[in-house]
């Protein structure tokens, strides 16, 4: 009696079948027939299968060892082959893949399936695609090619460093949901100075055509966005474009009337020089039926010109998030032409690019609360830097600290998910966080740090501890937040007094395990905080210090590394 274990082709057998004939009964046959033999005969387990060795590598980190396993796969059996193979080559982040199934005549001769079979094959398993531009081959940007990609799905189309921009709207396929366009070119378009002229450093030739990037670079933005109107306007939900360091040329002005013809938008992610193009933006944004996801942000952090927009009165009908990365006043604009419009927002989320007054802030803060206090958002989050002044050197801007003024509208919103950086020093006070936990008290995730930075830059290298709330506030939100299950926060933990004070604490009993980040949190006493933390969550699934988030003078203290050693290790393992 033969049984074949794995699937086959053909007449081939897998030697794993034969070998078990001679040697097994019947019934042991059709045991392991009805257990592990059955799923590989059922495309549905071993699709199942793959997909869960593929996605835990998103989880772990370990793409490669994931890629790996599914090479394996691919190769161990013939019933595992197809769907390793298709998940394997679902997702290519470059070109060179591809390369290496072009023979010799692809380079000179646009593929076809006839004389590329192996390219054609793996082509047509690719769900998503990232392309560098000036690394495609010619050959591989005829027109006619968009059907060697009859599954693609999501397209990422990239122009660093180099300045040769390629085509890519043949790439743009029926069918497509999403489409990034990400352009940071750090190249200085100028006219050269006289030394330059003189010494001979600047090549006329080379000059013009930077001159004429920002036109070119439009033009094929623009074709590829017609093509998506063409080809995937029923289809296309997400759209990002992400245009930094390089003036944005005049043709970018028709990139909102296409925008208008993608009626099954759900997520815009936009360069706030595109809203400058047209006074109707907003307005053209507010009819796309389906859109959730709205993003206005100013990359690289160029100088971007008046607004002039017309008010929004409706629309916006599904609108659930909104995120504005821009300077103060172009910020607050945009909140004053939506102010007539009724949105729902499920989050919101403000990063105020460099100086913004205590005016300005208390303006904007007013808007958010008479926009969303009666949606009760489930996000508000008010970041007012995007990178991180201790790790970047380069585009540095004034930052100012969130004003005290902000929080009385904060607390007219029932919060769930809260993101506040860079408080001005001496704000956040124990006080003040009962007073936020009273007002929050659905509050599941709570980011809330001083701007400690300001104490480091005037010379004090010890930090402002009168600027940091202490275990006290933190306890004010286990108390009044039954719910808080993930806070990073900027706290003094110092003294052995913390031990004694939890003596006369009650108890407190979480619904779910918590996890604590404390950034620099000065630790004095492990044993006294660990006493008074066990007080206050019953359940600490991860306790984390940011060792690398303060400035230079604060990192490598090798006391202070022991402490938050020996306090992770007393709440998380006991003592």
């Amino acid at each position: 009696m033969d049984t074949v274990a794995y699937r086959s082709s053909g007449s081939h057998r897998s030697p794993v079948a034969t070998s078990m004939a001679p040697h097994a009964s019947g019934a042991t046959l059709l045991f392991r027939q009805t257990a592990a033999h059955r799923v590989l005969h059922s495309d549905e387990l071993l699709r199942m299968i793959i997909r869960f060795v593929s996605s835990a590598a998103s989880y772990t980190d370990e793409e490669c060892e994931a890629k790996a396993t599914l090479a394996s796969l691919a190769v161990v059996s013939s019933a595992l082959s197809e769907p390793a193979l298709e998940e394997l080559w679902s997702f290519v982040p470059d070109i060179g893949p591809l390369l290496l199934l072009c023979d010799a005549s692809t380079a000179l001769q646009v593929p076809t399936p006839e004389r590329s079979p192996r390219l054609f094959k793996y082509t047509s398993c690719i769900k998503g695609l990232i392309l560098m531009s000036g690394k495609v081959p010619e050959s591989l940007l005829d027109p006619s090619l968009h059907v060697m990609f009859p599954r693609l799905q999501e397209l990422h189309w990239n122009v660093f460093f180099n300045p040769f921009v390629q085509p890519f709207s043949q790439f743009v396929v029926p069918g497509l949901k999403t489409l990034n366009i990400d352009i940071d070119l750090p190249i200085a378009i100028d006219t050269p100075s006289e030394t330059d002229e003189e010494s001979g450093a600047v090549d006329e030739e080379v000059l013009t055509e930077l001159k004429a990037l920002p036109d070119v670079l439009a033009g094929t933005v623009m074709d590829a966005l017609c093509a998506a109107k063409a080809r995937s306007s029923t289809t296309l939900t997400d759209l990002r474009l992400y245009w930094a360091n390089i003036p944005l040329a005049s043709p970018a002005e028709g990139i909102i009337n296409v925008i208008q013809s993608l009626t099954r938008l759900e997520s815009l992610y936009l360069d706030v020089r595109v809203l400058a193009c047209s006074r109707d933006a907003l307005c053209i944004f507010s009819t796309l039926p389906v859109l959730k996801t709205l993003e206005i942000v100013n990359p690289g952090q160029l100088p971007v010109k008046p607004l002039h927009l017309n008010p929004v009165h409706d629309g916006f009908a599904v609108l659930d998030k909104l995120t504005l990365e821009l300077p103060a006043l172009h910020a607050l604009y945009i909140f004053l032409r939506l102010s007539q419009c009724a949105l729902s927002l499920g989050s919101c989320r403000v990063i105020l690019i460099g100086e913004a007054s205590h005016e300005v802030q208390l303006a904007i803060a007013e808007s958010v609360m008479g926009k969303f206090r009666r949606a009760t958002p489930h996000a508000i989050l008010f970041d007012f830097s995007n990178y991180d002044e201790f790790k970047t050197t380069h585009r540095r801007s004034v930052i100012s600290p969130i004003s005290p003024v902000v929080f009385p509208y904060l607390c007219a919103m029932s919060l769930v998910d809260v993101r506040l950086r860079k408080v001005a020093p001496g704000t956040v006070t124990d006080a003040l966080c009962a007073l936020l936990a009273k007002a929050w008290p659905r509050l599941r995730k709570l980011y809330l740090h001083p701007d400690f930075y300001a104490d480091f830059a005037a010379g004090n290298s010890n930090g402002a501890r009168g600027s940091l709330l202490t275990l006290r506030g933190l306890r004010s939100f286990a108390e009044g937040c039954p719910d808080l299950s993930n806070v990073i926060i900027m706290l003094d933990a110092a003294g052995e007094h913390w031990a004694d004070e939890a003596q006369s604490l009650r108890q407190l009993t979480s619904p779910r395990p918590v996890k604590l980040r404390l950034g620099m949190s000065p630790v004095t006493s492990a044993t006294a905080v660990a006493v008074y933390l066990s007080r206050c969550f019953s359940s600490i699934k991860r306790l984390q210090f940011g060792e690398n988030d303060g400035p230079p003078a604060r990192r490598e203290m090798p006391f202070q590394q022991a402490e938050w050693k020996c306090l992770r290790a007393l709440l998380l393992h006991g003592p």
